[in-house]
């Protein structure tokens, strides 16, 4: 595999010999090339589902975050670097919808409890979130938020505000 710098000028290779390829090494190729290289039908491995709730699946492909919509497969980032689940210490991604404008909201929840909502562009790269730490949401903050993202989050069995 050659590497080559912005001009398309050769910097180095590297040399994969016969029988070295492990499947995370693989996996990690086809991601850099998004191209399925193995015919196992997936870019990047077979994906581990977090939810699929509502129009997008939020996955685990390797070590990454990866929201599959009917049309495409978006990899999340921040500051183009790969997000997955060991990327930040105590949270992980728990849900993901489409947003309206073109790109993706995250939902994101704390081991304490805590919530963060990233919005990401089309292509899966951050470009801002809101922090809602634990104890600051009033109920109608996490009915916009079960709304939005078409899951039961209070568990209540119901997503959305209650009907009296």
């Amino acid at each position: 595999m050659w590497t080559v710098n912005n001009s398309g000028v050769y910097v180095m290779d590297t040399y994969y010999p016969i029988g070295s390829q492990t499947s995370d090494l693989i996996d990690d190729i086809e991601v850099i090339f998004d191209f399925d290289h193995n015919n196992d039908l997936h870019v990047g491995g077979v994906p581990d589902s977090i939810e699929s709730e509502g129009d997008v699946a939020l996955v685990i492909v390797g070590d990454r975050y990866r929201l599959d919509t009917s049309e495409e497969e978006v990899w999340l980032t921040r500051d183009d670097k790969a997000y997955g689940p060991d990327t930040v210490s105590q949270w992980g991604a728990i849900h993901a919808e489409e947003n309206g404008a073109g790109g993706f909201d995250v939902l994101w929840e704390r081991i304490n409890g805590d919530y963060a909502k990233w919005s990401v562009d089309g292509t899966g790269a951050y470009q801002s979130d809101i922090y809602m730490p634990v104890g600051s949401l009033s109920d109608t903050d996490v009915w916009e938020l079960e709304t939005t993202f078409e899951a039961d989050l209070d568990g209540d069995l119901l997503i959305g505000e209650p009907i009296p």
